[in-house]
């Protein structure tokens, strides 16, 4: 993040405005907007808080900086889903990095989890448990999304991880879930569970858990 900006700073001009829409800690973010306002540019952070597909342009942004409310007016009129949180560099990546210890740690616990479930034969009551548990969430469906997300993004996912726990040391908080995430999707990765699954994703459980569990008993 911090090279693209330096790379970039030398090219740009006074009034041009430089959105970094990197998945990267705000300390990147901090680092590679110095050479973007050094050149009298504005360096606009912008944190993508959803699947880019179905929304396409749309998919909604939180932008940061000096100069997100001149983004954001630009932004809009082409139909964009833009919110500015603050005019700081670092806002926007925080909120994303900090909501990502829970959205992906909780994809990292299904998986675990129901790996485990499908090799001890008790997948069925894990889910219908869980379903008591937390009443008002459909598990299963959620659980096969969430997996399918794993199956095609585990390595972007554990490097957007590293980013995370990069964040929180730098606020002083002990980054234990992120690294364990981080270690769990960069397994998944190293399965090679994208190439097995880039052409028909499941959209149930029991074929991916099933997947990662023969590649544990291989």
């Amino acid at each position: 993040v911090a090279a693209a900006g330096d790379a970039t700073g030398p090219h740009m001009k006074p009034g041009q405005i430089f959105l970094d829409i990197n998945s990267a800690s705000p300390g990147a973010k901090r680092e590679a907007s110095v050479s973007i306002n050094a050149a009298g540019a504005d360096y606009v952070e912008a944190a993508v808080m959803s699947n880019v597909p179905p929304h396409g342009h749309r998919v909604p942004m939180f932008l940061a900086g000096a100069a997100a409310d001149k983004a954001a007016a630009l932004m809009t009129p082409l139909g964009m889903d833009v919110e500015v949180v603050g005019t700081e560099i670092g806002q926007a990546s925080s909120i994303k990095m900090i909501r990502s210890v829970m959205v992906k740690g909780l994809e990292a616990l299904l998986v675990e989890s129901l790996t485990a479930a499908h090799r001890a034969g008790v997948e069925d009551k894990v889910i219908e448990s869980l379903g008591e548990s937390f009443p008002g969430i459909d598990w299963r469906g959620k659980a096969g999304y969430h997996l399918g997300r794993v199956a095609l993004h585990a390595a972007r996912r554990a490097d957007e991880m590293e980013e995370v726990s990069e964040t929180l040391r730098d606020i002083g908080v002990p980054p234990t879930m992120a690294e364990a995430t981080a270690k769990q999707l960069r397994m998944c990765a190293d399965m090679g569970l994208r190439e097995m699954f880039i052409d028909d994703l499941p959209e149930e459980i029991t074929p991916f858990v099933a997947a990662v569990s023969a590649k544990h008993s291989s």
